[in-house]
């Protein structure tokens, strides 16, 4: 759930970097609003669209995400992805190819925007850790043990 201040003039505008490269290169999730316009003023744009705060049309490019996806697949060693499972960004994850990469996906049940390692359980946390170590070649340990 996002703060009411996330949709302000103020909040957008200190996110503006990112909003941009949403707009513009990353793409962003949609909003289901089913049942909810008679809650809004605009109904005819209930896309990301609205945090352009700029008076240029912003044209999104939906090659720069190919690049990233292509290059990952293929060359995405030593490349931890970590998600929560109720986290919106859960739904684009990217997934790693079994073989192709030592890429790994970890999804923290009950988890949202922000899952991070220390948070994660026990059993997760330890792969994940217990991978790091092994790239590094260190025996890396949780701050919390």
């Amino acid at each position: 759930v996002s703060p009411p201040d996330y949709f302000a003039d103020e909040g957008m505008g200190q996110m503006w970097p990112f909003f941009y490269q949403a707009l513009t290169q990353i793409g962003y999730y949609g909003y289901d609003t089913t049942g909810m316009g008679q809650y809004f003023d605009d109904v005819h744009d209930l896309t990301f669209s609205f945090f352009n705060i700029t008076d240029k049309k912003l044209k999104f490019k939906k090659k720069y995400m190919k690049r990233v996806d292509k290059f990952l697949k293929k060359n995405g060693d030593n490349m931890i992805y970590i998600y929560g499972e109720f986290d919106p960004w859960s739904a684009p994850a990217f997934v790693p190819i079994p073989g192709k990469t030592n890429a790994l996906k970890v999804v923290k049940p009950g988890g949202s925007h922000i899952t991070r390692i220390n948070n994660l359980p026990d059993d997760q946390k330890k792969v994940v850790l217990d991978t790091l170590g092994k790239w590094l070649g260190v025996e890396v340990v949780s701050e919390l043990e």
